[in-house]
Formats: structure tokens, sequence, C-alpha cells
């Protein structure tokens, strides 16, 4: 029974758009044939009078009072559109046509189809001024600064570490070929994988069973190295955390962030130290947090709650101090980068206990990494065969 509805209910939707066509469509016909002569004729007459205005300026002498000029502007002037026959347009038109003509040519006419074409060219001339070409990404980044000066500090590293790519561009081989391929990847600069980290730490232990396993001391060291130092009294351990934290506790958040960005380190380390306001937030913050990096979590997150704070607004931070960058960027996310995973572990932490908490949380942190490692067949990887065979 409902299918039949639905078919019936779409077979009269469809009846309905069908007619609502045609009536449209014979309408349209008809605002055409009672409206259609009284729109041609009031374009005609506007045409006209341009032409007999330039008519009077070529040749005052033909509007003189009585002459033909005269009589015709008197007549588009004054004779109503309804009233106006075709008839009349065709004596007006042969008329005017014959003051027009040079020779066997219409002079004003033409003038009138080539003006539309004249106005076109400064038009599209004024069009390609707003297409800009840049040869270099800093170009681009220079000129969009103004509104969005983010992407001056990725682009401050990138071309830093690319500057001495090719030294000798005549001369290249493949050496220099892969040195700059290998820069190139660098600067990239992409989060590191689990398993990279893992690797790295040295964390895998094969046991007498021939299973892999993680050991609890690598992981520690890495993320005691990742969560980094713990609060002092009265400021961070280096110039990059004061400034965040002076732009995070300021009441104009993006205006600063943005200053940072666009000025780079001249301008953060003029806000290397706290100032009077600043360290009173930073003690306020220190009774609850043991690390820095907790103190800048708890601050992104209550400078959140006044305004949108999205991590590309210090990406800077990410060249200076990276453990920070990502622990940072994680802040809010479902799913955060294992490079800032131990930061975000020991802030909710504090969260939970409402207080300082000074050990590490290494548990939390090798089974989240394993766990990250078993969603993938990490074992086929290139990268793991490659340190088996070792």
């Amino acid at each position: 029974m409902s299918a039949s509805n639905e078919g019936s209910q779409g077979h009269s939707s469809g009846s309905d758009d069908f007619f609502l066509t045609i009536a449209l469509i014979v309408g349209g016909l008809a605002a055409l044939f009672f409206f259609g002569k009284d729109l041609i004729i009031a374009y005609w007459k506007v045409m006209r009078l341009l032409d007999l205005w330039m008519l009077g300026k070529i040749s005052p002498a033909y509007f003189h009072p009585g002459s033909s000029g005269d009589v015709l502007w008197q007549f588009l002037l004054h004779h109503t559109i309804p009233k106006t026959t075709w008839s009349a347009v065709s004596t007006i038109n042969s008329t005017l046509d014959h003051y027009l003509s040079i020779g066997p040519f219409q002079a004003w006419p033409i003038f009138w189809s080539l003006l539309p074409a004249a106005l076109a060219i400064p038009l599209w001339n004024r069009g390609k001024n707003l297409k800009k070409t840049f040869a270099k990404p800093w170009d681009l980044a220079l000129y969009m600064s103004k509104q969005y000066p983010w992407m001056l500090p990725v682009i401050r590293h990138r071309s830093s570490a690319l500057k001495n790519k090719f030294k000798n561009p005549k001369n290249l081989n493949l050496s220099a070929l892969l040195t700059g391929l290998v820069q190139r990847g660098k600067t990239s600069d992409w989060p590191l994988h689990p398993l990279t980290i893992l690797l790295r730490a040295g964390a895998f232990a094969k046991g007498e069973d021939g299973e892999w396993s993680i050991q609890d001391g690598p992981v520690e060291q890495w993320a005691t190295k990742q969560v980094g130092p713990m609060a002092g009294r009265s400021g961070f351990s280096t110039p990059e955390r004061n400034a965040l934290f002076h732009a995070l506790v300021n009441p104009k958040v993006a205006d600063t962030l943005k200053s940072y960005a666009a000025g780079g380190d001249k301008i953060i380390r003029k806000h290397a130290g706290l100032d009077a306001g600043d360290t009173t937030r930073f003690q306020a913050y220190r009774k609850n947090h043991a690390y820095e990096v907790s103190i800048l979590l708890s601050a992104l997150r209550d400078a959140r709650k006044k305004e949108i704070v999205p991590p590309n607004w210090f990406v800077w931070l990410k060249y200076q101090d990276r453990a920070l960058w990502y622990a940072l960027h994680g802040l809010g996310l479902p799913r955060p980068h294992p490079e800032g995973l131990p930061g975000l572990v020991q802030w909710h932490c504090e969260l939970r206990q409402k207080g300082p908490v000074a050990v590490v949380q290494t548990q939390f942190m090798k089974s989240g990494l394993w766990n990250a490692l078993e969603e993938i067949q990490w074992k086929k990887s290139k990268e793991w065969q490659d340190y088996v065979r070792r």
C-alpha cells in the first residue's frame, strides 16, 4: 500500500511540474504578445534620440526650429510608445539613415555596433590585472600576509632548508639530485609514525618465543623527553613558550599571534619574558599543573573559550618546539598525532586528579602507541623489515 502511494505521489509531482512548465511558457508568450512591441519601441526610441543628439553636435543647423531634425526630436519625445506604429518607425529610420550615412556606409550604426567591443577591451585588461602569477611560494605568502600571515613561518623554514639545495645548477648530477630530494622530504616535516617513534627509541625487544614486544624503559625515556620540563615558579624554560603563553592569556589572542607569524623571531623575542600580569596567570595555572606543556594546554583551552585559536596560528612553534606544538595541535582532536600524546596524556591525568601529577604516565603512552600499531600491518612495512634484517 505504501509503495503504491509513493508511486502515485511521484506521478502527481511529475504532472504538476509539467503543467507548471506549460503555464509558464503560455504566460511568457502572452506577455511577449501584449508587451513585446512596447519594449522594442522603447529601446528603439532611446537609440534614435541618441542618434539625433549626435547629429545636433555634428551639425547644429539640423536642429533649427521647424527643421526635420527638430520635428523628429519633438515626435520622439512627446509621442507615446503605444501610439507609435511600425510604419512611423520605418519612416524615421529611413530619414535618419540618410543623414547618418557616408556614401554607401552607415557610420553611426557601425559606431554603435563597435562600441561594446571598444568598452570590453579595457574591462578585459582590468580583469587580467586581477590575475597574479607568483614565481616563488614566498611571493605568494607575502602577498597574502596581511590577511593570512600564518603561512609565513612555514615558507621561512622551507626556504632556509632548501636555499642550498643545488649550489651549481649547471652541473647537476645524480648525487645532487638525490640530496635535493632528501632535503625536500625533510622540509615537508610530516608527523612521525608510531612505528618510527618506537624504532628510534629502541623500544622493541624480541622474547624467547620469537615474539616482539615493547619495553617500558625506552618508552618512558621518550615520553619524558616529549613531555618536557616541569613548571618553574615564574615562567617557562624557553622564550618561545613565554611568548606563546603571553599571546594565549592576552585579550587579543589573534592579533598577537598574527604579529608573531608576520614578524618572526624578532617579534617573538620581544615577549621572551613574562610581565606582571602574565606571571600572575602563570602562577594560577601552576597550582594545578606540574609541567609546562600542561599549563600551555590549559591556557589554549581557555583562550578558545573566547575566540577561535587554530593550531596553524602558532605553527612557528613547530620549528622551535616540535613536541609541544604537536601536543597543542592535538587538543580537542579525537586522534592526536603520537608525538603530542605524552603531553596530552599528562594534562588529562592532571585534570582528572585536579592537581599536579609529576609522574610521567608511561603505561598509557605505551598502550596508545601499541594500539595505533595494531591498526595496520606494521610487520609487513619496509621500515620494519629493514629493522629486522639488521
